[in-house]
């Protein structure tokens, strides 16, 4: 089947994506985390082409404020393979980041059972901009929340998808 199974899910750091009650773009980068049921490989795939390499540059985006606190990570320790602060912060925030360079709201999986927003875009990407064969699909990933107001997502909100799983 085509389906992101549960057991694939727990043992791969899945990107996927959804949109939120203003039709923003939001990118989830998993952590071996629960992700929505109802995703397809096939189409995962796909938007992972898209969104890496096709959606434009349009703004630098900027750093969530406080996401430490609410994600429990900590680049301060070292456990990183990189000597300073400035090389971890660099290393850990390059693919959140280049979501957000392009208009992405960019969470990612933390030890608490939630997503945390680490980066916020500048210039936001809305669902009526992508494809329209995409559109449909990702609209079937809608959390009941505006990412704008929520440094984090608990697990348990994780838009159920309509899509069989």
């Amino acid at each position: 089947m085509d389906y992101v199974t549960w057991d694939t899910a727990q043992i791969l750091d899945l990107d996927w994506w959804a949109i939120d009650l203003n039709g923003c773009v939001g990118h989830f980068a998993s952590g071996c985390a629960p992700i929505p049921k109802g995703m397809r490989i096939s189409i995962q795939k796909q938007l992972d082409v898209f969104f890496y390499e096709q959606v434009p540059i349009i703004a630098d985006p900027f750093e969530s404020p406080d996401w430490e606190i609410y994600s429990g990570f900590s680049l301060a320790e070292n456990i990183w393979p990189f000597k300073s602060l400035d090389e971890r912060r660099t290393a850990f925030f390059r693919s959140y980041a280049f979501m957000g360079a392009r208009g992405m709201y960019s969470y990612t999986a933390d030890p608490k059972r939630n997503y945390c927003r680490v980066i916020i875009p500048s210039t936001l990407l809305y669902v009526q901009n992508i494809p329209k064969e995409f559109q449909q699909y990702l609209s079937t990933f809608k959390f009941d929340v505006r990412f704008s107001e929520s440094p984090i997502i608990s697990f348990d909100q994780i838009p159920p998808s309509p899509l069989k799983s």
